[in-house]
């Protein structure tokens, strides 16, 4: 593939002589440019291999300024072009990196070869820096030591894990040999490295004592290399260094525990461990505890020296010390301030700033005390520190075992979480810890002499006996929690908690006893119940949305229904004069419907159906309508007010709005429990100014009180009030998401609500929300049509795949004066159109039917003929005119609707499409 070549040269008759030049001896040119700011902007598009360029360019940057700046973001070669060269030229065309320069004028073959010569230094380049990219990568990720120094033990190059082993940054790294060696051996590494360098024999592979930049020690494991330079000329030595600390520690411990302390017992070995350990991490002091039986805990130092003193016995309490941290932890470390974080321990107080303690535990895994070391400054290589204390604990502790055993098998027995009772073969209780005491309810030795069928209900002592007998006579060990069910036991006062027994049996020179470790599990059953309880209110949630799921498809189906029987009555009685004696009948078949309408409404608003629209409204009126259906439902004995203490508005939704009222005014009456009483609703104007209400902002709401005279609720319940499935209602008579929802619909209309309420005393909730502004909430005029019903006022489309709501609706149409022409199947009225796009002036069409939506129906009616005017036709409501516009729909119509509807919808659906009659026929 030939190479790519950009020019740069300011002379346009130089130029096309190099362009003709380069194409002829087979390169591309990708681009030209007379100025180096041209240079600049076009180079990085063109993508070239090499770049040629006049070193004087005239006006605005030169060549080499060009090479700079293109040099610290492309590594793609410049061969300068000059008309003459001298010394200093040649150092700053070098400077810039460029591959050389070519004096004017040239031979081709000149050019060719200067080029030829550049690409491949560029490849060669790119080779080497890759090259050395890899090698420094590995260097620098290498989990050992590497550093290089000269002949003079100087360094000269080192990777980040060496500064890391001697504690060193990059600011401090010139240093020598000596500097990060440990004095003890300085003298021998400097003889080595100078007669290495000498090519003399020594060492390869050793290990030395290092020192960190703190001045603690460190020991590593270092194989060292000459370093060669040109004619394989010794320039001084490699070293890769491992740290070695941790084994060389180990080392030192094991030979301590084998010699020096191997030959001490009990005291003597445990302070000497104090005393060694101390010195050996440089530390000020080290401690070793042991702990006392009793509660609370409690500590008592076995050993301890500081600064190289033994201080006397201390005992202190466990909590609040740093070997609460230590026992519970297994490993716990303090690295500066300990006396602050923990100022209750007063023998701390004078000693340390930094500790560090390794939990000491017995054969059996029990914990017996602790080992730790501490120091005025904060602790250093804390894992050199982890690995000498769990080294010397193993011993510790084991030699604590020793010399306490019996003591510390009766700590064991008293301290344990579990309730622990020693009963013999007659069932008498012969030993029981101070947990046991709690758990039943017994004085300390109140349990001791006993019978243990005290501790069992009656109706179950006759089978206890028989377990615990078969179990003396060889039964096998059971373990905690090995039953199906708790067992219920019994408390000194009658009252009983389950329990998990494990049960194990100890040979004595008597017989045989039985070891019971008994545990509470009251937690563990309370927390199965509410998870239980927990699963029922789920599956309860889950039938509430299959039943909201169920209830939304029998309210769209009962909403086509409505529609038929709106349309059919308000046809009637258009035809019957009012006298009529049928007149009357149709009137409340209407009033009936209406009432039913409300209900579908509330059916999809429990199935969440129907989308939220807020409008100005007046939450008094809302209130008004709650109070008429609550009255019909509450019993004779309570009583029902409502007050409008000012006027205000809100925007709101009103079916929402409605559901919390309900919801409310169902729980005051339910609050009341059967007795007489009132129930309070109440509507008020309220002015909140700076810290005027907890729960609110400062400005103008609308105040909704629903009070009652009822029972009151307890600060607990008041706390969960508002929690999901949280009541207090027997179970199947509450769901515990009414008050939920009623939160959640507040906070999502911007507003609050609080509840005040006092066992006895009744409940008052207050919903507080934002009054409506005049700017924000008015709706822009819509043009109403004329109501005269006198001339010809169009042809109208009707579209609904049910026949008796196409049937009724073109009645009613016609009615209003329209021609109407109904459809059940949207592919014939799309085709009607589509056949005679002028003959209809209005199509009306409902949104959800079997094989076109009306909202696809009017992207075809728009896609034919873009102004006609549709009407959408949906049970669902919520829409809004954006929405709606957006669509390409000009009007809506709830179902299920009559004629003063209907009216209103076709005429604003052509007032706002600004149609005309098209069509000519008259009304059919």
């Amino acid at each position: 593939m030939s190479a790519r070549v950009f020019v740069v040269e300011d002379e346009a008759l130089i130029a096309m002589e190099l362009v003709d030049r380069l194409q002829e001896l087979g390169y591309v040119v990708c681009g030209r440019a007379l100025r180096g700011d041209q240079a600049l902007e076009r180079i990085p598009a063109a993508e070239p291999d090499l770049i040629l360029m006049d070193i004087n360019l005239g006006a605005g940057p030169s060549g080499i300024e060009v090479a700079e700046r293109l040099r610290a973001s492309s590594d793609v070669p410049v061969l300068f072009l000059t008309a003459y060269s001298d010394a200093e030229l040649a150092e700053r065309a070098a400077q810039t990196g460029s591959f050389g320069f070519l004096v004017k004028p040239f031979q081709p073959h000149a050019l060719r070869a200067n080029i030829e010569m550049a690409l491949a230094l560029r490849v060669a380049d790119r080779t080497v820096r890759e090259s050395e990219a890899r090698f420094r990568h590995v260097i620098e990720n290498m989990s050992d030591g590497v550093v290089i120094d000269d002949l003079a033990g100087r360094i000269v190059y080192c990777n980040d894990r060496f500064l890391e082993i001697f504690g060193l940054t990059r600011a401090n790294a010139d240093l020598c040999l000596e500097d990060y060696v440990a004095p003890g051996f300085r003298q021998l590494l400097r003889e080595r490295h100078d007669r290495r360098v000498r090519g003399e024999p020594v060492p390869t592979d050793f290990e030395y004592e290092g020192q960190r930049s703190d001045g603690s020690r460190v020991w590593v494991s270092v194989a060292v290399t000459l370093v060669r330079g040109a004619n394989d000329r010794v320039v001084g030595t490699q070293s890769v260094l491992r740290d070695v600390t941790d084994r060389k520690l180990v080392e030192v411990s094991l030979e301590l525990l084998s010699t020096k302390l191997g030959r001490l017992r009990g005291d003597d070995f445990v302070a000497a461990v104090a005393r060694e350990v101390a010195h050996m991490l440089g530390v000020d002091g080290a401690l070793v505890t042991e702990r006392l039986p009793g509660t609370p805990a409690r500590l008592r130092t076995v050993a301890a020296f500081a600064r190289g003193e033994r201080l006397p016995p201390i005992e202190f309490p466990v909590a609040g010390s740093p070997c609460e941290s230590t026992l519970a932890e297994g490993f716990f470390k303090v690295e500066g301030r300990v006396s602050e974080r923990f100022p209750t321990t007063a023998w701390l107080q004078p000693l340390t700033e930094s500790y560090a303690g390794i939990r000491l535990e017995d054969s059996r895994g029990g914990t017996i005390g602790t080992i730790a070391v501490f120091d005025r400054r904060p602790l250093r290589h804390l894992e050199h520190i982890e690995s000498v204390l769990r080294l010397f604990a193993v011993r510790t502790a084991a030699e604590i075992e020793r010399v306490a055993i019996e003591a510390k098998l009766s700590d064991l027995f008293e301290f344990s979480p579990d309730g622990q009772l020693m009963v013999d073969g007659d069932g008498v209780i012969v030993l029981a810890n101070e947990r046991a005491h709690e758990m039943f309810g017994y004085d300390r030795g109140g349990l001791v002499g006993r019978s243990v069928d005290a501790l069992v209900r009656e109706e179950a002592r006759r089978q206890h006996h028989r377990l615990r007998e078969s179990f003396v006579h060889g039964g096998r060990p059971r373990l905690m929690g090995a039953r199906g069910q708790p067992f219920l036991a019994r408390r000194r006062d009658d009252s009983f908690f389950p329990a998990d027994i494990s049960l194990g049996s100890v040979r004595v020179p008597d017989g045989v006893l039985v070891l019971a470790a008994i545990r509470d599990v009251s937690a563990r059953v309370k927390a199965e119940e509410a998870h239980r309880a927990l699963e029922a209110r789920l599956r309860q949630s889950q039938r509430l949305e299959a039943m909201g799921t169920l209830a939304g498809g029998i309210a769209h189906d009962f909403n086509n229904i409505l529609t038929a029987i709106f349309a059919n009555v308000d046809h009637a009685l258009g035809e019957l004069p009012s006298s009529h004696p049928t007149a009357p009948s149709l009137r409340d078949v209407a009033a009936a419907a209406s009432r039913a309408s409300g209900l579908v409404r509330q059916i999809l608003a429990f199935s969440r159906q129907e989308s939220s629209e807020r409008t100005r409204l007046s939450p008094a009126d809302i209130v008004d309508e709650v109070a008429r259906l609550l009255r019909a439902s509450m019993p004779s004995q309570v009583s029902l007010i409502t007050e409008r203490l000012g006027n205000v508005s809100v925007m709101a939704d009103a079916t929402q709005l409605h559901q919390v009222l309900m919801n409310l005014g169902t729980n005051a009456w339910h609050a009341l429990a059967g007795r007489p009483g009132a129930v309070r609703l109440s509507v008020e104007r309220l002015v909140v100014g700076d810290g005027g209400h907890e729960a609110a902002l400062p400005g103008v709401y609308a105040c909704i009180r629903v009070k009652d005279d009822g029972v009151g609720m307890t600060p607990a319940v008041l706390e969960r009030i508002f929690d999901p499935f949280f009541t207090t209602k027997p179970v199947g008579q509450g769901t515990g998401l009414g008050l939920a929802v009623v939160h959640g619909i507040v906070r999502d209309h911007g507003g609050s609500i609080t509840v005040e309420s006092e066992p006895g005393q009744g409940t008052v909730f207050s919903i507080l929300l934002p009054a409506a502004t005049m700017a924000g909430s008015e709706r822009p005029a819509v043009a109403q049509p004329a109501s005269s019903r006198g001339g010809p006022r169009g042809h109208v489309l009707y579209l609904d795949d049910d026949p008796l709501i196409v049937t009724a609706a073109t009645r009613l149409v016609r009615s209003l004066g329209y021609s109407v022409t109904g459809f059940v199947r949207a592919d014939e009225a799309i085709a009607a159109i589509e056949s005679e796009p002028r003959r209809f002036d209005l199509v009306v069409t409902d949104l959800q039917m079997p094989t076109l939506s009306g909202l696809e129906v009017a992207s075809r009616v728009a896609a034919i003929r873009t102004t006609l005017p549709v009407v959408l036709v949906s049970g669902d409501g919520g829409w809004s005119e954006a929405e709606l516009a957006a669509r390409g729909i000009h009007g809506h119509l709830d179902k299920p609707y009559g004629l003063p509807e209907l009216e209103r919808a076709l005429g604003q659906a052509l007032a706002r499409a600004g149609a005309q009659p098209q069509s000519s026929s008259s009304p059919m």
